[in-house]
């Protein structure tokens, strides 16, 4: 019976990640390579679908200061996601680790239009009524402070230091 329950969670865990692959694959090349809002919202939680309708009346294409032209989807419609790593928070969160790869019109991968450090992000993915759904709402969590062992502060990554710096030049 025991080698009954181990076969059992690993295939429901096997299946977890097969879908919350699916649904930030999905969601990540409707937002990223494809601009189809609408599309994006099948894949989202209900908090995220807010966000994308505000993304969607932003840059619809009716508007004149739409800033997603048919040059830009052209650019990156050979695109792919790449899926890094998923770490699952408990059972019913994930943080998904992600990689877009810019390709030209003949697939060869084009390095010059994003760099290393821009193609990469993280998504939040949610069960949500026993479906993975993208998470990402219109309200951001507050930065907080976090203070290293030496001394130095950092917000999401970034120290003080170096946003001085920046703000400097």
């Amino acid at each position: 019976s025991l080698a009954v329950i181990t076969f059992v969670m690993m295939t429901a865990c096997n299946s977890d990640r097969k879908q919350i692959e699916t649904v930030a694959v999905d969601y990540l090349r409707a937002i990223n390579i494809d601009c189809d809002f609408n599309k994006a919202k099948q894949f989202a939680t209900p908090e995220t679908q807010e966000l994308l309708t505000l993304l969607d009346q932003l840059f619809s294409p009716g508007d004149s200061s739409a800033v997603i032209d048919a040059a830009f989807k052209e650019k990156f419609a050979n695109s792919t996601i790449e899926i890094v790593a998923i770490e699952m928070e408990n059972d019913s969160s994930a943080a998904v680790e992600y990689k877009i790869i810019v390709k030209d019109k003949d697939g060869n991968i084009d390095t010059e239009t994003l760099s290393e450090e821009n193609s990469r992000g993280a998504l939040l993915v949610k069960k949500v009524d026993s479906k993975w759904l993208a998470h990402q709402p219109k309200e951001a969590p507050e930065n907080e402070f976090i203070e290293e062992e030496d001394g130095e502060e950092f917000i999401e990554g970034e120290s003080i230091e170096e946003e001085e710096e920046t703000t400097e030049r």
